[in-house]
């Protein structure tokens, strides 16, 4: 679950017990009653995200824009260095909205340091947390390989 600054839920990741592929879906987080008792339920199913063989090109199913138009976000990661983009349509020839970088040095080999960070570089105008949504969802996934 990410909480946005002001202590609200801002979306829940889960996956199916039982599932032949590799699936992350991303649902509409709200609190369960009180909001001071901090319990969170999933909401709304917003969409999914999969991934190829060994995690190197990731997808989204069932994302759609606040218009309702359905649009696809494909993302291309190297599996030795952890660095790639995600792009608007095709991973080929879409446009570009956002890379990532995990740092894979010597230092990062150390336990405790740095070795779960994502860089994000995300321009103006992109979802910040849909940007996250799709990091978290490929972490998930890449915790399978």
């Amino acid at each position: 679950t990410v909480i946005d600054g002001d202590d609200m839920p801002v979306f829940c990741m889960k996956e199916k017990l039982m599932q032949l592929d590799d699936k992350q879906t991303i649902c509409k987080a709200e609190y369960d009653g009180n909001p001071a008792d901090k319990k969170i339920k999933f909401g709304e199913e917003m969409f999914k995200v999969g991934s190829g063989l060994g995690n190197m090109s990731q997808y989204t199913q069932g994302l759609k824009t606040k218009a309702g138009k359905e649009i696809t976000i494909n993302g291309s990661m190297t599996l030795v260095t952890l660095k790639g983009a995600m792009y608007l349509g095709d991973a080929k020839t879409g446009k570009a909205i956002f890379k990532i970088c995990s740092p894979v040095e010597a230092k990062n080999f150390v336990p405790g340091i740095g070795q779960d960070d994502y860089l994000i570089e995300i321009p103006p105008g992109v979802d910040m947390a849909l940007a996250v949504a799709l990091v978290m969802a490929y972490e998930e996934m890449n915790q399978r390989y």
